[in-house]
């Protein structure tokens, strides 16, 4: 006959400083044990299971291990330990909507650990602070501030791909930074899809800036580019707007939808008109080249 298996979760306790006392139960008998109830047991691993990765309904990251212990009763338990749990990362382009002070979960790449410095505040306070330069896989950045014994404890490298749970979003000049706080956590290069998607787009930027940084333009440089300039662009589309109609002044109908699009220097909207509005088919955050496009409208950013 077939034996059960049963599912539990064991949480582990070491307390070298008392002597515990346990009441073993046997593995067959957790048929009779209800669900949350606390229980001693004592076997053998049989087998450790992988690193497992999956996401909750809310889209926090779990990952578990799987480990199979028996007894001498033959029967059988599967232990699940938490590894990594509750990362809910918000995109960097989201952080300058949310207010100062809020707590977020971010992952990135490092790009830059700057020097050491030394600040004093108005209050003639000494600090020091390090800054990080994080990168998206959209190339953007935002600055993760260290401070003091911040600074010491902070053994990561360049091209790391680190996730912080509960940054800190703060604010000088209007532009946004982060910052770690006592319950902040960092996991350096996990096994999440969305580290594994920053180093491939980060690759793949730093091979096309390689073979084609003279043939297609930074967005801020258009600017100072002249109507009917012709132009190649590598972007990433941010927003993809609705098919609008508009009327010319002799009545006539266009189809018309604007997609923004940004890469690591600014932003531009990209102006689509009649077939090739209606049959515009990209997604957002997805990499595009424009090639051999006329630039037209410069003051309100438009290609």
């Amino acid at each position: 006959q077939k034996k059960k298996t049963h599912h539990c979760k064991i949480n582990t306790f070491i307390t070298p400083e008392s002597k515990m006392e346990f009441e073993f139960i046997k593995l067959k008998n957790l048929v009779d044990v209800k669900k949350d109830q606390t229980i001693d047991v004592i076997g053998i691993i049989k087998n450790m299971g992988k690193v497992q990765t999956s996401k909750t309904a809310k889209g926090a990251i779990l990952k578990r291990k799987e480990i199979v212990i028996i007894d001498d009763t033959k029967s059988k338990v599967k232990k699940f330990d938490l590894i990594e749990f509750g990362f809910k990362f918000v995109k960097f382009n989201m952080i300058y909507n949310k207010e100062k002070n809020t707590n977020i979960d971010v992952i990135a790449k490092i790009g830059q650990i700057k020097e050491t410095e030394n600040i004093t505040s108005v209050h003639g306070d000494n600090y020091e602070k390090k800054e990080i330069i994080l990168i998206n896989e959209n190339n953007r950045n935002i600055t993760l501030n260290l401070w003091n014994e911040k600074i010491k404890l902070f053994k990561e490298k360049k091209e790391d791909i680190i996730a912080i749970k509960n940054a800190k979003i703060g604010e000088y000049n209007h532009i946004k930074n982060l910052s770690l706080i006592n319950s902040s956590r960092i996991s350096i290069n996990p096994g999440v899809p969305e580290a594994t998607k920053i180093r491939e787009e980060c690759q793949e930027q730093n091979q096309d800036t390689e073979l084609d940084k003279t043939m297609y333009t930074k967005i801020e440089k258009i600017l100072n580019l002249v109507n009917q300039t012709i132009i190649n662009v590598i972007a990433v589309i941010e927003y993809i707007g609705d098919t609008d109609t508009v009327f010319a002044k002799d009545r006539r109908e266009f189809k018309k939808r604007e997609i923004k699009l940004i890469d690591n220097s600014d932003e531009i909207t990209l102006t689509l008109w009649n077939e090739n509005a209606e049959n515009f088919i990209a997604e957002k955050d997805t990499k595009i080249k424009i090639e051999k496009r006329e630039l037209t409208n410069i003051k309100v950013k438009n290609i």
